[in-house]
């Protein structure tokens, strides 16, 4: 049960830190707006259908501009209307259809559909909403845009997706994350420490080393050569006691 313990306090452990990094990543991606940005490159007219709008529930903006940036002063239309009446508008013609707003690449898939050329859209009474440069759809779910250059220049073209609590939102999964981290890290530090024992210095206790094979024979011969040596050293003294006794009863004797 402890290793089937420490085993998951780990994996959470790592859960938050993945947590922690890939909200740090997100807040950093979208900012202090909350903004996520989709980019798409092309040439021609580029519609933006509600199934891309409205993938999200939360405010659209979509840019345009050619290789200078400033889209106002190049010309390119931006109308927004009901899909319906962007479909009636488009027609046959030729164009490139936003098909998928990709993250985390941040991309905006488009693919070509019809033939023809598309006569200039600026002029009709169908826009909800036209600007050039930069439009807000209103209504994702149910809108489309149409991006109309006027010349055959490459555009940029900018989808936005806004949510003002999605930074907190990334902020407080950094916190959360690094909290279950750092206090999962704790708890394995502490129960590791506590599988090792240690004396009362603070040292590791280190257990009794085994013998090596042969090693307790050697002992035993260096004791019975210790007792043997004991004991003549006993036999040795017991002599000259023995002796310094007689010397001293002859001393007597000649005394008398």
């Amino acid at each position: 049960m402890p290793l089937v313990r420490r085993v998951a306090v780990a994996v959470a452990a790592l859960a938050g830190l993945v947590v922690a990094v890939l909200g740090l990543w997100l807040a950093v991606v979208l900012g202090p707006s909350g903004t996520a940005t989709f980019t798409a490159r092309a040439t021609g007219p580029v519609v933006l259908g509600p199934d891309v709008l409205g993938a999200l529930d939360v405010p659209v903006t979509v840019r345009a501009h050619t290789g200078d940036g400033d889209s106002a002063a190049t010309g390119v239309f931006l109308g927004v209307a009901p899909a319906a009446d962007v479909a009636d508008v488009v027609g046959g013609s030729r164009v490139l259809r936003a098909v998928e707003a990709r993250f985390p690449a941040r991309v905006l898939d488009l693919a070509p559909s019809g033939t023809g050329s598309l006569a200039d859209p600026a002029g009709l009474d169908v826009w909800a909403t036209s600007a050039r440069g930069s439009v807000d759809v209103r209504q994702p779910g149910s809108d489309a845009v149409l991006v109309a250059p006027s010349g055959a220049e490459p555009v940029t073209i900018v989808l936005e997706r806004r949510h003002a609590t999605w930074f907190l939102e990334c902020l407080v999964a950094v916190v959360v994350g690094l909290i279950v981290a750092v206090a999962g890290a704790a708890w394995l530090v502490q129960a590791v420490g506590h599988r090792i024992p240690v004396g009362p210095l603070g040292a590791r206790r280190v257990g009794r080393a085994r013998p090596a094979p042969g090693a307790h024979d050697h002992d035993e011969h260096d004791h019975d050569e210790h007792d043997h040596d004991e004991l003549e050293n006993d036999e040795h003294e017991n002599g000259e006691h023995e002796n310094d006794h007689d010397d001293h009863d002859e001393h007597e004797e000649a005394t008398r």
